[in-house]
């Protein structure tokens, strides 16, 4: 593997831990753990961008040491994690298609939890046009049930339907059982009754 993958892996790791602490701090008012974890995003998203591999992931748990001080920052903590998007974005191998998407569905869950609604469809767009450029079901199931759940969050419901619908044909067609019942619970959530 070439460097600037590894430092480009230890960026989205960074950012993933990072979305997934905004999307808890904001949805559940734990803000002091999303904004410990983006404290660690930034530095660890740095870290890796100065070609450190490993540093994202130590500061991600140094960020989950330093979640049970502050209160109230959830807010915050989004926009230093958005931060670390942004680097991580910066970071991605220019020749990679996969690693875009995987940024714009990183990107897009980010402004779900930020509550910015068009940001989260432009990203979530982004994510779902990229990885249907390479055709691979296997990674584009998984990339709808996961922007089907920001734009769920944004009151994007029916776009939110339409991608978990995809989703489920495609994880039919191809036999991905697990993602199928992630798909179909994901729908079950959200359809109408």
């Amino acid at each position: 593997m070439r460097t600037e993958t590894f430092r480009f892996c230890g960026a989205v790791c960074v950012v993933a831990a990072c979305v997934a602490a905004a999307a808890c701090g904001a949805g559940s008012g734990l803000g002091a753990g999303a904004a410990a974890c983006a404290a660690g995003c930034a530095a660890g998203a740095g870290a890796a961008g100065a070609g450190a591999a490993g540093a994202g992931a130590a500061g991600a748990g140094a960020a989950g040491a330093a979640g049970a001080g502050g209160a109230g920052a959830g807010a915050a903590g989004a926009g230093a994690a958005g931060a670390a998007a942004a680097a991580a974005a910066a970071a991605a191998p220019e020749d990679d298609p996969a690693v875009a998407a995987a940024v714009c569905v990183a990107a897009a869950r980010l402004a779900a939890a930020e509550g910015d609604r068009e940001q989260t469809r432009r990203r979530a767009r982004e994510a779902i046009e990229t990885y249907g450029d390479f055709d691979n079901a296997l990674q584009l199931a998984p990339a709808r049930i996961d922007v089907a759940r920001a734009l769920a969050a944004v009151g994007d419901g029916e776009e939110a339907l339409e991608q978990l619908r995809f989703a489920v044909e495609e994880c039919s067609r191809i036999g991905a059982v697990m993602l199928l019942a992630e798909a179909e619970s994901a729908l079950s959530e959200l359809e109408p009754r």
